[in-house]
């Protein structure tokens, strides 16, 4: 049992962790679009959906593209961002041989082959179960290129999300290491060059996936509730389908209104013990300097430098209209979801 276990786990982090040239070809693909070249085609795109509704109307087409639309356009760009401020990142940490090792795993995981499977099996789990809710006609024009639209904005998203779990297993690395850093501000460690990009990086990308978080979860209550997809009437003509509803809800629940808050605060903490760890670290190096000192003016000197370093900052930056926008919106998504299942209980 236990060199079951051990292989299965083997081949989990060789998953995790191998470079995929997929991977490496969708991320280069996204982050070296023109971007006047992507407005282009996803007006054309857009257009062209306008076009199949007037030929063969879909039940709330509009929203559904609109919605998908703004989906896949953030993601796309968050997306550009995370990989670039994570290059720049790994290029502050580089000569640090403590810093490097963790810097080269975050690297191979962000490129591995998991960013396609992850992302490819999750749509396919929500467009299955979607899917079987839904009581309209599905073998239309329209219909087929919502379905194209969920799939490539599902799957973008999910991509963003997926990198946004990798920076927080590279935040949590990086404050469990037990190793001597060097490559950091001595005098003020909150203000060291790569935690003050991470950090950034960190309460943008926060940000982002809580507003792509409350489109989700207000475009599932609609998908839910709106007579157009008739999915009220199916599951009562059906009750085997309050199954499929559970594990539906059960995944937008658990993903964004539970995991995702929940990790913002873990990450939040883990970046205030990075800083923590600095500090000790450079109260240490202090110590050992003057750990033989017997005059009373080099004594004091010593609890000065260890006083003015205790009272520096325990993040990098202020962040307190982040945090509050964070939570505002992890209540209206909480919120939303209570009012949308008793709803669907009512009905």
């Amino acid at each position: 049992m236990r060199k079951a276990i051990n292989k299965i786990q083997h081949l989990l982090v060789h998953a995790f962790y191998t470079e995929s040239k997929y991977s490496d070809y969708v991320i280069n693909f996204i982050c070296d679009m023109n971007v006047f070249l992507f407005g282009i085609m996803t007006v054309l795109f857009s257009a062209v959906g306008i076009v199949i509704n007037v030929m063969r109307p879909f039940p709330n087409y509009t929203l559904f593209q609109f919605l998908f639309t703004f989906i896949f356009i953030v993601s796309f760009f968050s997306i550009r961002y995370f990989e670039k401020q994570s290059i720049e990142i790994h290029r502050l940490m580089a000569g640090d041989r403590n810093l490097q090792p963790i810097s080269d795993k975050n690297y191979r995981l962000r490129h591995s082959k998991m960013n396609i499977l992850i992302p490819l099996c999750i749509c396919a789990y929500f467009g299955i179960l979607a899917l079987t809710l839904v009581n309209v006609k599905l073998n239309t024009i329209s219909a087929l290129y919502l379905i194209l639209i969920y799939t490539v904005c599902v799957t973008t998203s999910l991509l963003g999300y997926l990198q946004y779990v990798y920076l927080s297993i590279f935040i949590k690395n990086l404050s469990c290491s037990t190793s001597k850093i060097r490559k950091y501000n001595q005098d003020y460690p909150s203000n060291t060059n790569w935690l003050v990009a991470l950090a950034h990086l960190f309460g943008i990308y926060r940000n982002i996936f809580f507003i792509l978080g409350i489109t989700y979860v207000f475009g599932v209550i609609y998908f839910v509730l709106c007579d157009g997809y008739n999915v009220l009437k199916n599951i009562a003509i059906n009750p085997w389908l309050n199954i499929s509803i559970v594990l539906f809800w059960g995944g937008v629940l658990g993903a964004i209104v539970i995991f995702f808050p929940i990790s913002c605060a873990l990450n939040y903490l883990n970046i205030k013990k990075i800083v923590n760890n600095l500090k000790e670290q450079t109260i240490v190096d202090i110590n050992s300097v003057f750990c033989k000192e017997t005059d009373p003016y080099l004594r004091c000197q010593k609890s000065n430098l260890i006083i003015a370093l205790m009272n520096t900052p325990a993040y990098p930056f202020k962040d307190a209209v982040g945090t509050a926008f964070s939570g505002i919106i992890t209540c209206i998504n909480l919120a939303a979801s209570i009012v949308a299942i008793l709803q669907f209980k009512l009905n």
